[in-house]
């Protein structure tokens, strides 16, 4: 949106490890933060941790999104990173990797750091899929954080003609 930016930035100094890292909202009336490394995560599973490596994405109204690896979650590695949006003052969690797929056929599992807000504040995502039958193993996502969609998989057939494989990131 005209008149806004969002970036990452460190904190220097601030919690007794010397730093911490931040997404930012920058705008006319000033900078909002977005997220805080070690923050806790909406659903209190887990902190955010490497968000000052993604490159968050910014759309219409301000709704921010990122990629974030986690830390301290209940399933320990098994759920350690995802995709999360923020809009005014709240952040929400759109993907987390091992969560089921929108049609229940596969697992999350390597969500990737590029994503991108379309005009209505949805976030377009990128994962690897594990478990899925019919040996789709990719897919790209759009989700809320209330619902979520299949936008393609890899098999799927390509508009042009043919059949889409592996998405580049």
């Amino acid at each position: 949106e005209a008149g806004q930016v969002v970036l990452n930035a460190g904190i220097f100094p601030d919690d007794p490890g010397g730093s911490r890292a931040g997404i930012f909202l920058a705008h006319d009336n000033g900078i909002t933060t977005v997220a805080l490394e070690n923050q806790v995560v909406p659903n209190g599973d887990g902190t955010l941790n490497g968000i000052a490596v993604t490159t968050p994405a910014i759309g219409n109204g301000g709704h921010v999104a990122f990629w974030s690896q986690l830390r301290n979650t209940i399933a320990g590695s098994i759920d350690n990173t995802a995709i999360f949006s923020f809009h005014g003052s709240s952040l929400t969690e759109i993907a987390r990797r091992s969560a089921l797929l929108p049609d229940g056929n596969g697992r999350y599992l390597n969500l990737f750091t590029l994503v991108d807000v379309n005009r209505a504040g949805e976030v377009l995502f990128q994962s690897t899929i594990s478990g899925a039958s019919g040996g789709s193993d990719e897919g790209i996502f759009i989700g809320n954080g209330s619902s979520a969609r299949i936008v393609n998989r890899v098999g799927d057939a390509a508009p042009s003609g043919g059949i889409l494989g592996d998405f580049l990131e």
